[in-house]
């Protein structure tokens, strides 16, 4: 691992501190948000279906996660924007992982958006009398939407955030090591990746009966539970050991990522959605349009991110101790 750079005075750089402090006001804002997100989702879900879908209000079970996953992030970006706000040394390699992935999740989930829409769209009409244009409208809006906030508004955090004057900023009015420093960007985003990847499972077995897929089989109860403890280890662990360097951390997440996604390949190729639904305990009811993801379209989705995080773990590899 790198030695941190010599700290540079201030005649070496231009100050950004006003820049710094006006970013980190928007991600407070982005922050705060995303908690009235969370608080709406506790307060009162609205049906979120059509007229004459004939789909129930979505119940706690499928609210609740989402308001955690909401207020989580909320803290996140309240966090990183004070560190920001207070020039704190840590805070642009940090705010450049998280908007490098806040980034490609907005590029991929937008196209995702633009070719599922419409399915989803005519799913959930169930042969109701749309006005006209109502299609195009939502479709204007939705990409419109998405586009601004998970494509612009991080594409700019980005620019700002990855100047050579932003760090060294911070680094003069923050003087103190901190234990980003010396670490690349690629080693904190990956790690960064795995822990939300551990997390992720979270739901599974707090809300979902510990759902999981495995092989070609859908495991709940217990074993679901077990799987999906297991895989949460791991992955914090390899979220933890790559971001201290260590090879076998490395290894260790190449072969769970390749086991993990060909486990749910293999089950997303075989088993129905609905049959992985109903496990989960979710009441038809609230879940009574048609899946708009196919076998066909699952499993790409699960080769895409695979790919992804090999890739990632490929471009890490020169950075962990042999």
């Amino acid at each position: 691992m790198s030695n941190p750079d010599p700290i540079p005075s201030m005649s070496d750089h231009r100050d950004r501190r006003t820049g710094l402090i006006v970013f980190g006001v928007l991600l407070i804002v982005v922050g705060c948000l995303t908690a009235l997100l969370a608080v709406l989702m506790l307060a009162g879900p609205l049906p979120l279906a059509m007229p004459g879908a004939g789909a129930a209000p979505p119940s706690d079970r499928m609210m609740v996660p989402g308001a955690l996953t909401y207020a989580a992030l909320a803290a996140m970006f309240v966090w990183l924007g004070v560190g920001s706000i207070l020039t704190r040394r840590w805070s642009p390699p940090l705010i450049l992982t998280v908007a490098w992935l806040w980034l490609v999740a907005g590029v991929l989930g937008t196209a995702f958006t633009v070719v599922l829409l419409p399915s989803v769209i005519d799913a959930a009409a169930q042969g109701a009398s749309l006005p006209d244009g109502f299609e195009t409208v939502m479709m204007t809006m939705t990409i419109g939407l998405l586009t601004v906030v998970m494509v612009a508004l991080p594409s700019a955090v980005i620019l700002f955030y990855r100047g050579r004057d932003v760090q060294a900023t911070c680094d003069v009015r923050d003087p103190v090591p901190r234990w980003t420093d010396g670490r690349p960007l690629s080693l904190l985003g990956l790690s960064l990746s795995l822990a939300l990847m551990a997390a992720s499972l979270l739901p599974a077995v707090m809300f979902y009966n510990g759902v999981a897929p495995v092989f070609g089989v859908v495991m709940s109860g217990a074993p679901g539970t077990v799987v999906n403890l297991a895989l949460m280890a791991v992955w914090a662990y390899c979220a933890w050991g790559l971001l201290r360097g260590e090879v076998r951390a490395w290894w260790v997440a190449v072969i769970s990522m390749t086991v993990a996604s060909a486990s749910a390949a293999v089950t997303f190729a075989r088993v129905e959605p609905g049959v992985m639904v109903r496990m989960m305990g979710i009441p038809p009811e609230e879940f009574p349009v048609e899946w708009p993801l196919g076998a066909p379209m699952m499993v790409a989705l699960v080769v895409a991110v695979w790919l992804s995080l090999i890739a990632g773990l490929l471009s890490v590899k020169r950075h962990v101790r042999r």
